[in-house]
């Protein structure tokens, strides 16, 4: 199972300078952007202002996770909303099942790290824990 939270970097700043309604629209169209990418029978959700939640029962490999993420990544760098673009991307984070945890709790605990170390690193990107222990097996 992977387990990814996914936050919209900037979405203030769309908020404060083109309204309310201009990020509601931003928000619906990220989320249209993310059911294309994701299986109907995957997990998504919003969590909060400019949060996502998304869970995928079973990815085969962390090639397809890290594939996911990129996709991700690229649907908020290419919205365009009423003939704006290039003004959010995403931070995400990452967990893995049994790896990161083997419930919920433990796995979103373990996004949420891991979307602040992104989100500390200079936002629009992707992290896992996991990418740090293959880093240290090298």
């Amino acid at each position: 199972m992977a387990f990814y939270i996914v936050d919209l970097d900037h979405f203030k700043e769309v908020n404060d300078l083109l309204g309310h309604q201009f990020g509601d629209k931003v928000l619906v169209e990220f989320a249209h952007g993310l059911k294309k990418i994701f299986r109907p029978n995957d997990c998504i959700g919003r969590f909060g202002g400019d949060e996502f939640v998304i869970i995928v029962d079973s990815l085969p490999n962390m090639e397809v996770v890290v594939r996911k993420a990129e996709q991700i990544r690229q649907i908020a760098y290419n919205l365009t909303v009423e003939g704006k673009s290039k003004f959010v991307t995403a931070s995400i984070g990452i967990a893995i099942a049994p790896q990161n945890g083997r419930d919920y709790e433990s796995l979103f605990a373990a996004a949420d790290k891991a979307v602040y170390y992104v989100k500390n690193n200079g936002k629009n990107g992707y992290h896992c824990e996991l990418f740090d222990k293959d880093d240290a097996d090298d």
